[in-house]
């Protein structure tokens, strides 16, 4: 109440606006809506072990192409493909070693490609680095100008002459795309004379690296523009294109703190990897730019570079340089000068003059102007904008700074050699991140997944990061009685002791639905899987704690959602008389009741634990609200997500206050609470009801069918 009253309508406006500015972009995001097939064709993705480069890969990957991932890590890179295989079902995928930061690996790929590769068709400069504090790579150059752009330069140069034989071979064009950046406008002067930038009046201040990013990326268009003018003037069927993929949330600049911080602040209005990644799939398979060249595309349309990015003169020298500095060998050299007449030009399947050939370049011209021509950015821009709006941003930037400072960190530094845990739902998300926290601690981990394959890459990747490979799988899935049974008899057979478990696995937002139980999708995932895998347990820990004289612990991810939940009909957990039935509002009813349930069970069975004097504690718990897959069943949790994305947890984040009743001993013997950002927080007044509680649990053994042999209590 106090806070509407102190928030001014200028906070409204701002949020108001935030909210339409992120509609705006949403609507004018570029989308490659081709269908077009690739079976047959070879395709080069530098830098394809994730974000952009990856979500390029998959989707060619699904439209039947060959895919060469070339990759400086290997072990990522084949988590990638393994991904990507899941994904496309397409098992034409391999890795080659790439590091573009030494020439010798680029040669190396480069003659392993033309070795093994009768062609290709097209080939996707994807990989970069941005805003590292400046260092030299082993070849004496600047580290972002090799890894964006000399190094690209090379194995471009060194691939081209396989391009143009598959061009002729097929009489299509293949395609050359090289991933830029409106960081280029960041550079107003380019130094060819410094382009190790050892003489830049800007170096050791924030600006350099910023600087130093967009040289890269300028250099990515110039060389683009007059790679497409040698192969025009030499008639080959190649088209060259260069494009910025927009503000994209990825990794990217993970080097930089600034850009980190900026980035989270941010988030809502930068595009995922797989929307960053539209130009780029657009350039490499719509047949409208088949023929387009030496062009710079965004949001898939032309658009315009800087100044400095569109003049010739600069780009050929800049290309006469770059031969100089990457020591082209004149073997390796696709464009040799050579007197020619430019009378004639033919490009396959047609003849004709140069002039009606250039006949396209106008009507280019006019489509670049009408792309540029944006009413809301000049409104944007030429507006004078209230106070309000002002204001209002500075409150939600305020905001989001003081989630930051207030948001909960695990800093027990305990180890858990010798312990084993249990964490359901931990291929992704807050439970893959948790399952990783607690392998780099030493701890036996075992991924309770319904996915195999998806809890297979999580695992890889687990011990990779970890260096743990006491990490196992076993198949449950909580919408299956059946399931939680078969996995709880394999636990007790296989595990002579068990420490923590965590019932971290749930779903959000899904329509209503019925599991093979006859149960609500939601309570039975969320609540009846958990209870009934929980009671077949306890008595493994009761006897771990007994014989180690230490308490285990029994970890609930609950949910602020609980309060989302006024009334709980014990006649009615199935929701089948539900008022609410087919409404918006049903999903997120049902949603907040099963985490009810889930704070509700972690008390009455703190309770009864209690009374029969066992050592395990029992704690639920509030992720916060965090940025993952949860919500992907619900169009309107995955719009509000990504509109409120800025304030949103990471999954590690979010997995804090779980790691946090794993592991601190200040909670050691805390038993029967609710937490959230690693301390004690109050949930519904529901939620705090004994009587409530111990009727949930009678209602429950029923409806779970708990067996005589299988009740501890």
């Amino acid at each position: 109440m106090f806070l509407f009253d102190l928030v001014p309508n200028s906070v409204v406006v701002g949020v108001i606006l935030i909210v339409a500015l992120k509609i705006y972009f949403e609507i004018s995001m570029g989308v490659c809506k081709s269908t077009k097939r690739l079976d047959g064709k070879t395709i080069i993705v530098t830098g394809a072990n994730s974000g952009i480069g990856k979500e390029t890969a998959i989707d060619l990957a699904l439209r039947g192409g060959r895919i060469i991932l070339a990759c400086r890590n290997l072990e990522k890179a084949t988590l990638a493909k393994d991904d990507i295989i899941e994904k496309s079902e397409n098992n034409n995928i391999v890795i080659k070693l790439l590091d573009l930061a030494s020439l010798d690996s680029v040669r190396e790929f480069a003659a392993d490609v033309l070795k093994n590769e009768p062609k290709l068709h097209i080939l996707i400069n994807n990989a970069g680095c941005a805003f590292i504090g400046k260092k030299m790579t082993k070849d004496g150059l600047e580290n972002q100008m090799q890894t964006n752009y000399f190094g690209h330069f090379l194995l471009t140069n060194l691939l081209i002459g396989l391009m143009i034989k598959t061009a002729e071979l097929e009489e299509e064009c293949t395609r050359v795309i090289n991933v830029s950046s409106y960081a280029n406008n960041f550079c107003n002067n380019l130094d060819l004379n410094d382009l190790n930038f050892v003489h830049d009046s800007t170096a050791g201040t924030l600006w350099a690296p910023f600087k130093i990013y967009g040289a890269s990326k300028l250099c990515n268009i110039l060389f683009s523009k007059e790679l497409s003018n040698k192969l025009e003037r030499h008639g080959k069927a190649v088209t060259v294109n260069s494009l910025h993929p927009g503000a994209v949330l990825t990794e990217f600049g993970r080097f930089s703190r600034v850009v980190t911080v900026i980035m989270r602040i941010f988030a809502s209005f930068l595009k995922s990897p797989k929307e960053g990644a539209q130009t780029t799939i657009y350039l490499a398979v719509a047949d409208d730019v088949a023929n387009v060249t030496g062009q710079y595309f965004c949001d898939c349309k032309i658009a315009e570079p800087s100044k400095l990015a569109q003049d010739d003169g600069i780009a050929k020298k800049l290309w006469e340089i770059s031969e100089t500095i990457v020591k082209l060998e004149p073997t390796e050299k696709q464009f040799i000068i050579v007197a020619i007449s430019f009378d004639t030009i033919q490009v396959f399947g047609s003849v004709g003059n140069k002039h009606n050939q250039r006949r396209l370049i106008p009507k280019l011209d006019v489509k670049i102007r009408l792309a540029q021509f944006n009413p809301f950015q000049m409104f944007l821009f030429n507006f004078d904008f209230p106070n309000s709006v002002i204001l209002g941003t500075i409150f939600i930037v305020t905001i989001k700074i003081y989630s930051e400072v207030i948001k909960g960190s695990c800093r027990s530094k305990k180890r858990l050699e010798g312990k084993t845990i249990i964490i359901t739902g931990a291929n992704t998300g807050i439970g893959k991140e948790t399952a990783l926290d607690l392998a780099l601690r030493g701890g036996r981990i075992i991924l309770a997944c319904r996915n195999l394959k998806k809890a297979s890459l999580a695992k890889d990747d687990i011990v990779e990061k970890s260096g743990n490979s006491n990490v196992s799988i076993k198949k449950l899935d909580l919408a299956s009685f059946d399931s939680v049974r078969e996995f709880a008899a394999d636990v007790l057979k296989n595990e002579p002791k068990l420490h923590i478990l965590i019932n971290n696995a749930g779903c959000a937002g899904i329509e209503k639905r019925r599991t093979v139980n006859g149960l609500e999708n939601q309570m039975q995932t969320n609540h009846f899987g958990h209870f009934l895998l929980t009671n077949l347990l306890i008595g493994l820990m009761i006897k771990t704690a007994e014989s180690e004289e230490e308490c285990t612990r029994v970890i609930n991810v609950s949910s602020y959602a609980n309060n989302f939940c006024k009334h709980l009909d014990l006649n009615d957990l199935n929701f089948v008389h539900d008022s609410t039935a087919g409404t918006l509002w049903a999903p997120f009813k049902i949603y907040g009741a099963s985490k009810l349930c889930n704070i509700l069970f972690s008390k009455e069975l703190s309770n009864k634990l209690e009374c029969h004097g066992k050592a395990v504690t029992v704690n639920s718990l509030h992720p916060g609200a965090v940025l993952t897959e949860f919500g992907r069943f619900s169009r309107v949790v995955t719009v509000v997500m990504r509109i409120f994305a800025s304030f949103l947890k990471s999954p590690k984040e979010g997995a804090q206050t779980t790691i946090y009743l794993a592991v601190a001993d200040d909670v050691a013997n805390v038993t029967g609470q609710y937490f959230c950002d690693c301390k004690i927080a109050e949930p519904s007044k529901l939620a705090q009801d004994d009587g409530i509680a111990k009727k949930l649990w009678e209602i429950s053994e029923t409806i779970v069918m708990l067996e005589p042999t299988e009740k501890y209590f």
